[in-house]
């Protein structure tokens, strides 16, 4: 498991670089994709990546902002409460994310007085824990107040003299005696009015009819019976990243279809009347105003799928 994740742009590698040799530095382990293994899946990889590091730093710029990628990874470090975000270029990172707090390390040389790199740092100790100036973990400090001893346990208390115990046996034997003789009084006088109380019958309650449904409830019911959907291209978009395997047998006109999936599982109103046409066919499809959110998954395959529409 390593500590942080940083995500980024290829365009700026070098200002990536800088920022993770001055993390590990700082005695914290680092994974970029720059030690991604050669023979994984790269968004398997990331996931994994992601859910195992303790904080997820994100460097927005403008081709950061931009990128498909990026979002997916910082909108996954946001739900998981592990991100930190800086800026290298001035740019403000792209809704919903820039309401969240960020440093901008753009001018940054490295120098640990940068006030940048003082607010990194300082996020860090807060999700990774802190570090001294080799490194180490900082352990916890001991509570400055000391656990008080037990109290001793009271003196007990000294045993009654034989007087006084004979004294309490025979007051406990007469107020047993008068309680007995009480109850017996009561069980002879309340008799004859039990038995009145036992005899009366009760009227047995008539069960209510069972409500019928009216032919226009029965009709209502009849209509909600699920109809036979089309089958979709690719069920399962919204919850599974997709391999090149997936996608390999789909044409062009498949993997649009596909790609339009995503949107339509959110509620999407379409322009293009086709698609209007197509998902209109679905039972599921409730068209809605405004533009829809995508999950992290749901953003990484519509970027997948897109770019296997560009090689058709």
């Amino acid at each position: 498991m390593v500590d942080v994740f940083i995500s980024y742009s290829r365009t700026n590698e070098d200002v990536v670089a800088r920022l993770a040799e001055a993390v590990k530095a700082a005695g914290y382990s680092v994974w970029w994709d720059a030690e991604l293994p050669p023979h994984l899946s790269y968004g398997d990889v990331i996931t994994e990546k992601i859910g195992a590091a303790k904080a997820a730093i994100v460097v927005w710029s403008r081709a950061a902002a931009a990128s498909e990628w990026v979002r997916a990874e910082a909108d996954v470090a946001r739900n998981q409460k592990k991100l930190i975000q800086v800026s290298v270029d001035d740019a403000m990172p792209p809704l919903p994310f820039n309401q969240i707090q960020f440093a901008a390390i753009g001018n940054w040389d490295g120098a640990p007085d940068h006030p940048g790199w003082r607010k990194v740092k300082a996020s860090l100790a807060a999700l990774c824990g802190p570090r001294d100036e080799s490194g180490a973990p900082v352990p916890a400090p001991l509570s400055p107040h000391p656990i008080p001893a037990a109290a001793p346990p009271p003196p007990l208390a000294p045993p009654p003299a034989r007087g006084t115990g004979a004294v309490i046996g025979l007051l406990a034997l007469l107020v047993l005696v008068v309680a007995a003789g009480v109850y017996l009084i009561w069980l002879r006088g309340g008799s004859e009015e039990r038995t009145r109380i036992v005899e009366v019958e009760r009227p047995r309650a008539e069960a209510a009819p069972v409500a019928q449904p009216e032919p226009t409830q029965r009709r209502a019911v009849e209509r909600r019976e699920p109809t036979d959907d089309p089958p979709l291209v690719l069920p399962d978009s919204s919850s599974r990243l997709l391999t090149e395997e997936d996608l390999a047998p789909l044409g062009l006109a498949q993997l649009r279809v596909a790609r339009n999936e995503i949107f339509a599982r959110n509620g999407r109103t379409f322009a293009d009347p086709a698609l209007r046409r197509h998902f209109r066919r679905y039972s599921w499809y409730v068209a809605r105003p405004g533009e829809v959110r995508l999950n992290a998954i749901e953003t990484a395959n519509v970027e997948r799928i897109g770019a296997a529409e560009r090689q058709r």
